[in-house]
């Protein structure tokens, strides 16, 4: 079986739960060896002390009788211990205060005089075993020292209890597991919304340099050299489309040509009519090719130019031709505002959805247009047949018509809303298309005012 990389993901999944792991039973393993209770060796400065205490307790003996303890404490005077304890060689103990259970077995498990050891519980700490000998007999002497330590409580309570040290293993754990689930999430957040981006058709959204070596990092390097693959895809579809419409130009302006010489030679005809007609239509379609081109390709720099002055004759012309088609245009005042635009393009974006309105509204169009702090807004209504709801989305698709009212016979190329998309989207705007009530179709342009 082949092991996997440990810079991949598996392999630090691995490597993190088998470190957690130890690092776990090496804090469990040591837990009882920092139990305060364990006897551990007197450090010489103490031992010197403790020492110390012993021949002050010697000097307060009476020398012709044994040892007695209360009477050797009231020659020696205050001595800064908390108790003392000493045992002849027969066991018996004599004691400035009772000895509890805690200080007999400490007495019991450390007798050796030449290596005195301390031994702690809770509050309380005894040293010893000290050597002293008087009137031909010996002692082992042990003291008691008072020891606050508002923590010792807490260690033995951890200690004497297996839940609580599985809470502490617990508490030790869940930071190490939050890391590594934020090391494997925070990425792959980052990547989903770049990703979410690019699918709402971003395509320029950077993809994030997560500079990772394991599946995520490989995983972003992908998508961006998809994203670039896509891009360029894309950019060659669009140099086709602007190549093919050009090179249609040339037969196209021959076979107008051959078109006029039959006419003068011949007369007119129902078939030339019709030749006419087809060349017309070709010739309309190869021009929306083109400015359709120029929308994606443009890439000279936009001006500051007055929307007025842009709007002017565009609402001239609509308002003539809706005059000769017997029906009513309601425009609004000119607005007093200047946006950073591409005039040419612009007027193409504001101008195609305008003579779909005219084209397909039964008797009446309304053009309404208002701005707030951060956009101006253009809405287009007719009181047209409409759109089906599921056609809505499609209808800014190049060469995109719609079956019933909008069809081909209407001499339309399918191209315009396409190219009105095109122009709004590259000065950083939406347009959408909904119902107009009671029926009808509304498009809404919108664009940034900086």
């Amino acid at each position: 079986m082949r092991l996997p990389p440990l810079h991949g993901l598996s392999g630090q999944i691995f490597l993190w739960f088998w470190s957690m792991l130890l690092l776990i039973l090496a804090v469990v393993i040591s837990l009882p060896s920092l139990d305060p209770r364990n006897t551990i060796p007197l450090p010489p400065k103490e031992r010197l002390s403790m020492q110390q205490h012993v021949r002050t307790l010697l000097q307060g003996a009476r020398p012709d009788r044994a040892f007695d303890l209360q009477q050797a404490l009231q020659a020696a005077g205050l001595m800064q211990v908390g108790s003392i304890y000493v045992r002849d060689q027969e066991g018996q103990v004599q004691a400035s205060t009772p000895p509890d259970k805690f200080v007999m077995r400490f007495m019991l498990e450390v007798d050796q005089p030449d290596n005195p050891m301390m031994g702690r519980d809770h509050n309380d700490a005894v040293t010893g075993p000290f050597l002293l000998e008087h009137n031909g007999h010996s002692y082992q002497v042990y003291f008691g020292l008072n020891v606050d330590n508002p923590y010792l409580f807490l260690v033995i309570q951890i200690l004497d209890h297996p839940v609580l040290i599985l809470l502490v293993a617990m508490l030790i754990s869940t930071p190490l597991c939050l890391l590594l689930a934020m090391r494997l999430t925070r990425p792959i957040q980052q990547l989903q919304q770049s990703v979410s981006q690019i699918a709402a058709g971003e395509l320029e959204t950077r993809i994030p340099n997560l500079e990772r070596r394991d599946e995520i990092g490989q995983l972003a390097d992908n998508v961006s050299h998809m994203v670039e693959t896509l891009k360029l895809m894309i950019q060659k579809q669009k140099q086709l489309l602007s190549d093919i419409s050009h090179e249609l130009r040339s037969p196209l302006t021959r076979i107008q040509l051959a078109q006029a010489l039959i006419r003068r030679k011949q007369g007119d005809s129902h078939e030339l009519a019709r030749i006419e007609s087809e060349i017309g239509r070709l010739d309309k379609l190869i021009g929306d090719l083109l400015d359709l081109s120029r929308a994606q390709q443009r890439v000279e720099a936009p001006i500051y130019y007055p929307l007025a002055e842009l709007l002017e004759p565009i609402l001239d012309d609509a308002l003539f031709e809706a005059h000769q088609s017997g029906k009513r245009l309601i425009v609004p005042p000119l607005p007093n505002l200047s946006l950073r635009i591409w005039p040419e393009l612009l007027a193409r974006a504001l101008e195609n959805p305008l003579r779909n309105a005219l084209k397909y509204a039964e008797s009446l169009i309304e053009v309404e247009w208002h701005s707030t702090a951060q956009h101006w807004t253009m809405s287009i209504r007719d009181d047209g047949a409409g759109v089906p709801s599921e056609q809505l989305a499609l209808l800014f698709q190049p060469f995109y018509r719609v079956d019933d009212a909008r069809n081909s016979q209407t001499g339309g190329t399918g191209l315009g809303l396409a190219i009105a998309a095109e122009a709004v989207h590259r000065h950083g705007g939406h347009i959408t298309a909904t119902h107009n009530a009671p029926h009808g179709l509304l498009i809404t342009i919108t664009l940034p005012l900086t």
